[in-house]
């Protein structure tokens, strides 16, 4: 193939006799006037030991650049159905011809360096998602940005859970992919929000499994009866706080806690408060204030924050984990002086985790030393009263 934007023709071989007609014109679809044009008659620089093309389709050769995708950085967040405005240094004096987010193309308004645009319903929802902001055929940019669904009122909520059912019998699953952000304080009240752990045959209960990111934002979430209010997590829930949670498992197969019922492979809780939960029907397995169970070694929990407000101590529940199977546990303490123990389970030094256990504010402080900087929700107010999504966790002596 070739590059020439000179009018050269791809062949000057006389044409044998019986040739069909037209058949010089056949070599010209190897002749592109640009680079990107190149790559539209289906070149393959993977193909060729010489050539490199970069993460964002930058294509060179020995250091020398056939088409131009500058990557450029940005930080912006993009919600579903609402305006952003990011702003580009690179395109200041250019004018952007088409701007694509996962390959689709959106409408924008374009002042200088500013760029404005939304993202519709139909969006990826995801973190590192493509922005492309195309130029010419053979300028363009690209950037990662987050395209998220706002979460702010009970129905919002209930909207997300639903997740998309796959697979079929005990192998079914009710997924919920992309990326979530709170934008306020929701109340769930006494509502029901039953999320079994296990599958049954029947298809009559189906295990709900969050595998997205959750950015509660410091927002409350209160009240809700349920075996955990994100079901099964493998992803991430980040910044919530969870005031009157009550769990409840409902069969001897099930887990229980406020947070999740389990926390599957890849699962991640990361400065997740949970204050004043109670267990309100317990089974015959563990249940726990934070988490019903840790499934496998792949999962972390950090930074987290159970306040019990005074409930006794009830059989079969712990502080944190109800079973833990396995998993990564630091920075994450319950502050209670009802006797409970911090995991149970008959495969781990329970004792090692009790650590974990403070009897009151000031305890916990003493316990996790520097790494309370690591607690982001924690509000100290004027008053000297500790605060988390508004909710006293602290009252200073007067």
């Amino acid at each position: 193939m070739h590059i020439s934007a000179n009018g050269y023709s791809g062949s000057r071989t006389q044409l044998k006799s019986g040739a069909p007609d037209g058949a010089s014109s056949i070599y010209n679809d190897t002749i592109a006037t640009t680079g990107k044009g190149l790559l539209d008659l289906g070149f393959n620089a993977s193909n060729y030991s010489l050539f490199d093309v970069d993460e964002w389709g930058t294509v060179s050769i020995l250091d020398r650049t056939l088409i131009e995708a500058e990557a450029i950085e940005v930080t912006e967040e993009v919600a579903i159905g609402k305006q952003a405005t990011i702003t580009v240094d690179a395109i200041a004096n250019k004018t952007v011809s088409k701007i694509t987010i996962a390959d689709k193309e959106v409408a924008f308004t374009q002042a200088g360096n500013k760029i404005t645009f939304s993202a519709d319903a139909t969006a990826t929802l995801d973190s590192g998602v493509d922005l492309e902001m195309i130029i010419t055929a053979d300028v363009k940019y690209r950037a990662s940005i987050t395209v998220y669904k706002e979460i702010a009122s009970k129905e919002d909520y209930e909207k997300m859970m639903v997740g998309v059912v796959t697979g079929s019998g005990s192998s079914a699953i009710r997924a919920i992919d992309g990326y979530y952000v709170q934008t306020a304080n929701i109340d769930l009240g006494d509502k029901i929000y039953y999320y079994p752990y296990l599958s049954n045959a029947a298809g009559t209960a189906i295990s709900v499994q969050f595998r997205g990111v959750y950015d509660g934002q410091g927002y409350t979430i209160t009240g809700g009866k349920t075996s955990g209010i994100f079901g099964c997590v493998a992803g991430t829930i980040k910044n919530v706080v969870l005031v009157n949670t009550q769990i409840s498992a409902v069969s001897g197969a099930d887990r229980g806690g406020a947070v999740c019922n389990t926390l599957q492979g890849g699962g991640v809780l990361d400065n997740v408060y949970v204050i004043g939960a109670t267990v309100i029907a317990t089974c015959d397995r563990a249940e726990a204030f934070l988490v019903g169970q840790t499934y496998t070694a792949n999962t972390t929990i950090k930074n987290c924050l159970v306040v019990d407000t005074g409930s006794s101590k009830t059989d079969n529940v712990t502080a944190l984990i109800g079973h833990y199977g396995d998993g990564v546990l630091t920075n994450t303490y319950a502050i209670t002086a009802n006797g409970y123990n911090a995991v149970w389970s008959t495969q781990v030094n329970v004792d090692k985790y009790n650590s974990c256990i403070a009897t009151d504010y000031n305890a916990f402080t003493t316990a996790c030393g520097q790494n309370i900087s690591e607690f982001k929700l924690l509000t100290t107010e004027s008053n000297g009263n500790v605060t988390v999504g508004g909710i006293v966790v602290y009252t200073a002596q007067a």
